[in-house]
């Protein structure tokens, strides 16, 4: 086996795991997230310079479907 076909089927088995197990991700928020909304300190975050970028709030920007802009449930 070549270095080339190796890591190209390393890619590959990558990839399909990575959109796998992410389509069984969590919904629900990490552990800082729920200590955030917990305590109250989540209704004061604001929006960061970044929001507008691909993957800014965990999502694909222009992608309606939940699942396929971000790899979760929503």
């Amino acid at each position: 086996m070549t270095t080339k076909r190796f890591f190209a089927g390393f890619l590959l088995v990558s990839l399909l795991l990575a959109g796998i197990v992410s389509y069984y991700a969590s919904a629900n928020p990490d552990g800082l997230e729920k200590v955030a909304e917990d305590k109250g300190i989540s209704a004061k975050e604001k929006d960061h310079s970044l929001k507008d970028s691909p993957l800014g709030d965990y999502g694909v920007k222009g992608v309606d479907d939940a699942r396929l802009s971000g790899g979760c449930p929503a």
